[in-house]
């Protein structure tokens, strides 16, 4: 009986190198902020605290729309520590806030691993 082959898509291929082997992936990395709140009922006023902050506007790569809730994605690549603190420090009051690298959320993105990338990424303030 001959064995059948098939070929991976090289999108497949390329995600499975990236899995198997980290080191050699060569894609800038990208952080992005999950941001959300819930949405008014129809007896309720718009609350005016959910408001995209200025900050974000231009970075909304993806909005999703519930009956109850609304979400963004803003994306930011890891030059940009700075701007990605100011836009968390804006939306720190936000019931729903996640932080994704590559895509994916991780755990502990606001409490361990904001506070590294701000630390270690961030360029120095000139003095002068």
């Amino acid at each position: 009986m001959a064995r059948k082959t098939y070929r991976l898509s090289p999108e497949v291929e390329e995600e499975i190198q990236r899995l198997l082997r980290p080191e050699t992936d060569r894609r800038p990395v990208r952080v992005t902020l999950v941001f959300g709140h819930p949405l008014p009922s129809d007896e309720e006023v718009p609350n005016d605290a959910w408001e995209v902050p200025t900050v974000l506007r231009d970075r909304i790569v993806r909005t999703v729309t519930t009956s109850r809730f609304r979400t963004y994605w803003a994306d930011f690549d890891m030059r940009e520590a700075r701007d990605l603190q100011a836009a968390y420090e804006a939306i720190e009051a936000w019931p729903r806030k996640e932080i994704w690298i590559q895509g994916r959320p991780i755990p502990y993105g606001a409490g361990l691993w904001l506070p590294l990338l701000f630390f270690y990424l961030a360029e120095p303030e000139s003095n002068g």
